[in-house]
């Protein structure tokens, strides 16, 4: 009898086999296809299902003609199938010569997560890029394989054009294989980027699966969005072929959520600090004396030797590698400098831990008008960070904010006080040794008009950083904007001094001057204190509109 069940299976084309991973294997999500590329899939009905891609294959696979071509062409598919106890021939992978070749150069023990930390002049970098790196053990990282997905955008797309693909699926993402310096020249260096090591505990029949698919998916491409069908998600899916885990879909997918899939599979972390962070610590470690020295060697460019303080000998060498590699600039003692004897020193990292960033959160305030009208505030913010947010990091304020939306409750009536489309701000802190701008773009819909309505405001603005006594940073910024088809040009201060890592004070001073309407200004002081995934705020407001004081309280997640 059972012996008759397993006939009539079979010439039905029915298997009993792990559904959920073969869907894995074939990208399939709700009964859809998500490769793109025709070579990708076997297959020859229009509107297939997974079942008929297993179907297709099995065939194959049992093809006298065809079978040790399609085992050599889909590794990973064959040797699951071979795992479900299918009827199937068996074929010795090891004489595949182009799998051959092709695994051959990832026979790496050691898999890593890689997290390229934010940077938000590139909208689709704005929340990180995350990889998979291969690495032999005891082998330098900078020779090392890295595996990744990205998109293949147009050099001609302009800003809105590009983003506007990038939201709705316009370019095609893939899987490419690249040797790890070049990303840490791409982002550790070009960019000024971070990049966060983590090794997984993952087998080595785990990282031959995922080597396998990557064989599979050489020619596979997708579409491409920038929320949830991105780096992370493709990269998620990679490793979750090779594990029980399955994708956690959502509206906003980030590589911050690649991580936290996997933070428990955590068993080594490593920094790759960039330059401009090493050479921030080596120059705040100086003497007052060391300090005018190194300014007048870089600015005489004087011929400089071993007799130097060590301290200022790295920080010199760490500078003029900087200046080299990010704006391809040799000075004329560079010899000299690159020449010097060191002993290097370890740097400090003080940067969060990217594991320990939370996008999102949830917010409620208590507001009090000099009228002792009572209001209640009602936030929320999808992703990513806000200028007010905990970074830990005092070489630069950033915002990059999507989708925020604050709600008032007064009176027992409900009205949108704020909505943010995007709100980007880069307050980069000038130094001798680095001088950038600093800059804001916003869009969005606000009350901070005189009128108090709801209108359409598009800002942008320009401006330098700088830090004074005391670590106290210090932003001037000019700004140029439309409130609803009304122009305005304004100006900001914002100042910001992290006491700790858990105390942080702001000043903000805010005028707009309209071309058709009464000026607009805000003062504002804020104190900020941070426990655990909360944030407590006392702020004062004073603004041609009303004097306030509130209490709030925000839940990040």
């Amino acid at each position: 009898m059972k012996l008759l069940i397993i006939i009539v299976f079979v010439c039905l084309n029915i298997y009993a086999y792990d559904k959920v991973q073969w869907n894995k294997i074939i990208y399939f999500s709700d009964n859809q296809p998500e490769i793109e590329s025709e070579n990708f899939y076997l297959s020859s009905k229009n509107g297939f299902t997974a079942e008929d891609e297993l179907n297709a294959t099995i065939e194959l696979l049992r093809s006298h003609k065809y079978g040790k071509m399609t085992a050599c062409a889909y590794p990973l598919r064959y040797t699951f199938i071979k795992s479900q106890n299918i009827s199937i021939p068996t074929y010795d992978l090891r004489n595949c010569n182009d799998l051959e070749d092709f695994t051959v150069n990832f026979k790496k023990n050691n898999l890593y997560l890689a997290f390229s930390s934010e940077y938000i002049s590139v909208p689709s970098s704005a929340f990180g890029h995350i990889m998979i790196v291969l690495k032999k053990k005891d082998v330098p990282f900078e020779i090392a394989n890295t595996i990744h997905f990205a998109a293949t955008t147009n050099n001609d797309d302009g800003f809105f054009k590009y983003n506007w693909k990038g939201l709705t699926g316009g370019y095609q993402g893939y899987y490419v294989l690249d040797v790890f310096f070049k990303k840490l020249y791409e982002y550790n260096t070009k960019e000024q980027r971070n990049i966060y090591l983590y090794k997984l505990d993952f087998s080595d029949e785990q990282i031959k699966k995922i080597i396998y698919a990557l064989y599979e998916l050489r020619k596979a491409t997708f579409k491409y969005y920038f929320f949830n069908k991105n780096c992370a998600t493709y990269t998620t899916q990679l490793l979750n072929i090779s594990s029980d885990k399955l994708l956690n879909e959502k509206f906003f997918y980030l590589p911050l959520d690649t991580l936290q899939e996997y933070k428990n599979n955590i068993v080594e972390r490593k920094v790759f600090l960039s330059l401009i962070n090493k050479i921030d610590y080596l120059y705040n470690a100086l003497s007052k004396e060391d300090k005018t020295k190194f300014e007048e060697i870089i600015r005489k460019n004087t011929i400089v030797d071993n007799s130097l303080h060590n301290d200022l000998k790295l920080l010199l060498i760490n500078y003029y590698q900087f200046q080299f590699r990010k704006f391809h600039t040799s000075y004329k003692n560079y010899n000299s400098v690159m020449d010097l004897n060191y002993e290097d020193i370890p740097v400090e990292n003080n940067s969060l831990n990217p594991i320990d960033k939370k996008a999102s959160y949830i917010g409620m305030t208590f507001t009090q008008n000099e009228d002792n009208d009572k209001s209640l505030l009602l936030s929320y913010r999808p992703l990513y960070s806000d200028i007010h947010d905990f970074k830990y990091n005092n070489l630069q304020n950033t915002e990059f904010s999507v989708f925020k939306t604050v709600l008032k409750l007064e009176d027992k009536s409900l009205s949108i006080e704020q909505f943010d489309i995007m709100s980007m701000k880069s307050y980069a802190k000038r130094s001798v040794y680095y001088k950038p701008l600093s800059w804001q773009l916003y869009s969005g819909f606000n009350k901070e008009n005189n009128d108090e309505n709801l209108k359409f405001t598009n800002e942008i603005g320009l401006g330098v950083t700088q830090q004074v006594f005391n670590n106290i940073n210090i932003s001037l910024l000019g700004n140029l904007g439309l409130s609803n088809i009304t122009p305005f040009i304004g100006g900001e201060v914002y100042i910001s001094k992290n006491f700790r890592r858990d105390i942080k004070l702001e000043i903000n001073s805010y005028y707009n001057l309209f071309f058709q309407e009464d000026d607009f200004y805000k003062n504002s002081l804020t104190l900020l204190y941070k426990k655990m995934n909360f944030i407590y705020s006392f702020n004062y407001k004073n603004s041609s509109l009303e004097n306030t004081i509130s209490f709030g309280i925000k839940y990040y997640f």
